[in-house]
Order: C-alpha cells, then sequence, then structure tokens
C-alpha cells in the first residue's frame, strides 16, 4: 500500500470517534495512551502517538512515552492493520517516532516483546531493518503449580543477618514511601519494578512484604491477586549493596510460603533480568525453571536517538 500519510497526534485533540477508531490498533491496556494516560500510572511523561491514516481511517498506530527527566522514551506498541503491510508502514511509523522523539531532547527508545507470539518474528524483521539494536532478554515469566512447587531450598532459605527485617508491605511507613518515591523520580529505582504505580491499591496483602535494612527500605517482593486462585509475583527488588547477599532467596521464600500456607493454588514470577544481579539469574535458571510448569521470555530492543543524523 503507498496512499497512506504518517500522522502526529495530540491526546488532547482527539475526538472520542477517532479514540474509538484508533483503539483496535493497540491491545485494551494501552489504549489509556491515546487519552494521554501512561499505561502503568507515571506522571510526568509524554505521550506520542504515531498514526497511518488511510484516506483517513487508521491503518496503523505507534504509542510511546517520553520521559523528559531521564529522557528516555518506551514504545508500548505498534500494530498495522493488514499483516502484509507490516513491514513497510511499521518502518514509517518508526521514522515518525524518530523525528518526534529527537524534537524533545530524547536520546533513547526501547520496546519489550513476548517472545511466544505469532507476531515475533515480524517485529523482529521490523526492527532490525530500521537498524534497532539486537534484541536481548529483557525478562524472564515463570508459571507455577503451588501445591506442586516444594524445591529443598525454599524451606531452607538462609536467614537474614541481624540488621535486615522482613515486614508486611501494609505496614510500609508514610514517610518510608515518601523516600522511595523521591528515588524512583531520581532514576534510582527502576520504573518497571516501583510498586508505585496504577496498581498500587491492588497489592496483595497476604505475601507482599518489605526489606529494610537499619531502619531503610531496600527491598520488597510484592504480589498481585490477578485471579482469585491466582498470585503474580509482580516486583522483586534488592537494592544493588545487597544483591549478592542471598537476601533475595529468603524474601522470595518467605512470600511463597506465604502463598501456600494460604492454599491459593496458582502463582505467575517476572524476573527483570537487566535489572538483577547475575547471580539472581542463575538461581531462578537452575532453582525456579525446573519446577515451573510453563516459561515464556520477553526481549528488549532499543535505538540512540542521538546517534542518528
Amino acid at each position: 500500500m503507498t496512499n497512506y500519510e504518517i500522522v502526529q497526534f495530540d491526546p488532547s485533540d482527539l475526538t472520542p470517534e477517532q479514540i474509538a477508531a484508533l483503539s483496535p490498533l493497540t491491545e485494551n491496556k494501552y489504549r489509556c495512551c491515546l487519552k494521554g494516560v501512561h499505561p502503568d500510572g507515571v506522571t510526568e511523561t509524554v505521550p506520542c502517538i504515531i498514526a497511518a491514516l488511510h484516506q483517513g481511517s487508521p491503518i496503523g498506530l505507534a504509542l510511546a512515552s517520553y520521559v523528559p527527566i531521564l529522557r528516555f522514551a518506551e514504545l508500548h506498541s505498534i500494530h498495522v492493520k493488514e499483516s502484509d503491510d507490516f513491514q513497510e508502514i511499521g518502518k514509517h511509523l518508526l521514522a515518525k517516532l524518530d523525528e518526534v522523539l529527537k524534537q524533545t531532547g530524547c536520546l533513547v527508545i526501547t520496546f519489550n516483546y513476548f517472545t511466544d507470539t505469532p507476531e515475533t518474528e515480524a517485529l523482529e524483521t521490523l526492527f532490525a531493518s530500521a537498524n534497532w539494536k539486537p534484541p536481548k532478554t529483557f525478562s524472564i515469566h515463570c508459571h507455577f503449580l503451588a501445591e506442586a512447587f516444594s524445591p529443598e531450598w525454599l524451606e531452607n532459605a538462609p536467614q537474614l543477618p541481624d540488621d535486615f527485617e522482613i515486614f508486611p508491605w501494609t505496614d510500609l511507613l508514610p514517610k518510608e514511601r515518601e523516600r522511595l518515591l523521591f528515588h524512583q523520580a531520581q532514576g534510582v529505582i527502576p520504573l518497571e519494578i516501583s510498586p508505585f504505580n496504577k496498581r498500587e491499591k491492588l497489592i496483595e496483602p497476604l505475601n507482599s512484604l518489605g526489606l529494610r535494612h537499619r531502619d531503610e527500605v531496600v527491598g520488597w517482593m510484592v504480589t498481585h491477586r490477578i485471579n482469585p486462585d491466582r498470585i503474580q509475583y509482580s516486583s522483586l527488588y534488592i537494592h544493588r549493596e545487597f544483591q549478592r547477599r542471598a537476601i533475595a532467596i529468603r524474601l522470595l521464600s518467605e512470600s511463597i510460603m506465604l502463598q501456600k500456607e494460604a492454599q491459593i493454588p496458582l502463582a505467575e514470577l517476572e524476573v527483570n533480568v537487566q535489572r538483577v544481579d547475575v547471580t539472581w539469574i542463575n538461581f531462578v535458571k537452575r532453582r525456579l525453571i525446573p519446577f515451573a510448569n510453563k516459561v515464556f521470555y520477553t526481549k528488549q530492543t532499543w535505538r540512540h536517538l542521538k546517534e542518528t543524523v
């Protein structure tokens, strides 16, 4: 197809009719971008809406968010109505996105995608042709049956040193939350594993745990009840200073035991391999994946805009 145009939309200018026409070209969780809202509820972001129009009707859509304080953007989704046109129209959508983001001062844009979908091969071909970096594994996703999950390490996890304390996440103090939000705003805490997003009110109190070191919060295992019978282990974080001390194992094991005691049958775990120490990644591969009933991966590709002409 050649008779189409690539345009940028401002969410404040989109009519309800336009939003309705664009919505089928992205996943439900990203449709909030069409109204200027970040999918994870992150504030201080600039939405980027790039569409391909044929005779005024949308046939392709790319949605991204730019974080000015970090000079970083995340591409949430890219979709073309007809799969035969995906490579051509997709490349033009990415080129327009490049142009828009350069004007904001953005230095890098990333895109994360699952590797077990029918679209994976087409996505990788598109990003390679648009000179994005070769993808790397970003996260590992494991599904478990709680009753059957009984590795030896679960009940023999190392004890914490005396100056560490595990506490229910519901006991997080207001001053601690404020301090963590400050660290998040400074980029110390990655947005991907922050508990403070639009799902914060949905955090599962049963087995969401925090970790203190000498009265300072240095980690957490935050979970969400995504179904009555399923708990998602959404965010495991340990401050870099303590990542090599097997503390994460203790935090995870206590959270898992609380789920098993409550007889919640299903569990999911996501591990961001780019944000944790290699020893923890090795633990997941050796001690978790062999006990999972399903495993799949997320990859990330990216583009340094400052390197382009």
